[in-house]
């Protein structure tokens, strides 16, 4: 019976935090495709419409690290429980507002259980893994991106059942996903008496159990914690922007609402890609020398969406710039284990993705205003490409701290 546990349980956490992480990126996807109905019916500029997605964002942030700190502490069932009931609820809400007020409501609602779907599932297939590890963080938090096929489904029941019914069955079914995926959700291996999957085959110092790494508060007072984290932010947040700004972004260059939807979902697939391909190649490329490399792709993508006038060299971006903000994703949160361990790493990821998700709010809520303004996203796309250039020098010059062990209690301190 152990030998079955120890064989097929590290196999139904990773489907369960799959399921998770393609349930965040439904939530994150289908924002922007309710934009336009959103303005045509109730008469809202591009920024009111963006001070929902600002204020799930903002809501994210305590979401991500009480949540993260919950599933440390008492596995992550528990955190994801949480999501189930917020997420599901928020969006059925989201589907009977009256006004914008009660809009922005829901989705501060919503950003709170969203906070759980993607530190909690990437720190808790790491705790899972020490043999291909690069690769397992690439397929989960994959499922981000492969969420973004609900862009083209919300706008299918959009065009189909209205804004109202289209926002009522993704809370029905985003709520039943997250309640199924609970259960496979289990704690860390050592927890249940078990080891993680390849245990022995790599360096210990990877922080592959649940008692080594770094506290919060130990990897808070070295360097490398505030250079990974400033790479993150410079990375994710202006990811954010594109994500929930693309589709009308898109139909303002004169294509459909339909093709916009479908350059959203093939933005959100190719990341998956990128995530899995670059995740399997992490340990050959460095974590962070192939997280520089894609982030300078990231930029060039940037300046080529800037040109991007018809259907075709949008997709085209969309696909490159998928696959080069996957694979970061998945090089920047691997980063975090092999810097910090995991003795706390969803509390840590929590930080380091609440705060890019807070700077990612403002910049999507002031980029709305300055395109109401302008009626021109361009000063947003270059803030964008700078952060993308800045983010990848930065990746090239920290260093991890080196590890030391201080004994039983299985805290590390650096020597460097």
């Amino acid at each position: 019976m152990s030998y079955n546990r120890q064989a097929t349980y590290p196999w139904i956490v990773s489907l369960s935090c799959l399921i998770i992480t393609i349930i965040n990126g439904g939530i994150f996807f289908t924002f922007g495709v309710f934009i336009n109905p959103l303005e045509d019916h109730f008469g809202w500029s591009r920024g009111e419409v963006s001070t929902a997605w600002t204020a799930m964002l903002v809501a994210y942030v305590p979401g991500s690290i009480i949540l993260g700190r919950l599933a440390d502490r008492h596995g992550p069932r528990l955190a994801t429980a949480v999501a189930a009931v917020t997420v599901g609820l928020g969006l059925v809400l989201a589907g009977q507002v009256q006004n914008l007020a009660s809009f922005v409501a829901a989705y501060a609602f919503i950003g709170f259980g969203t906070g759980a779907t993607f530190t909690v599932p990437s720190a808790t297939i790491q705790r899972w893994f020490q043999k291909r590890r690069g690769l397992m963080i690439g397929i989960v938090v994959s499922g981000a991106g492969t969420g973004g096929i609900f862009a083209p489904i919300a706008e299918r029941w959009i065009a189909s059942y209205g804004w109202q019914d289209a926002y009522r069955l993704l809370g029905i079914f985003f709520g039943s996903a997250l309640a199924v995926a609970m259960v496979g959700a289990l704690s860390a291996p050592d927890r249940l008496g078990l080891r993680p999957y390849g245990w022995g085959t790599e360096a210990a110092s990877a922080g592959s159990s649940q008692s080594t790494g770094y506290t919060m508060g130990e990897a808070s007072r070295l360097p490398a914690f505030w250079g990974l984290l400033a790479i993150i932010v410079l990375t994710m947040s202006p990811y954010l922007f594109v994500t929930a700004h693309l589709a009308p972004l898109s139909t303002g260059r004169g294509i459909s609402a339909s093709q916009a939807a479908w350059a959203v979902m093939l933005m959100a697939v190719f990341a998956g890609v990128g995530k899995v391909l670059l995740g399997a190649a992490a340990e050959r490329i460095g974590w962070l020398r192939g997280a520089a490399i894609a982030v300078f792709i990231n930029a060039a993508a940037v300046l080529w969406l800037m040109a991007a006038e018809n259907p075709f060299t949008i997709y085209g971006f969309a696909m490159v710039f998928g696959v080069f903000i996957g694979g970061a994703i998945v090089l920047l949160m691997g980063s975090a284990a092999v810097f910090f361990g995991t003795r706390s790493l969803a509390e840590l990821l929590g930080y380091f993705i609440g705060a890019e998700v807070l700077l990612g709010a403002v910049f999507s809520l002031v980029a709305g205003v300055v395109f109401d303004w302008t009626g021109s996203y361009f000063l947003p796309l270059t803030v964008t490409f700078a952060a993308f250039a800045t983010a990848g020098v930065l990746a090239l010059l920290i260093r991890p701290p080196v590890w030391k062990s201080t004994g039983d209690k299985g805290a590390f301190q650096t020597t460097a």
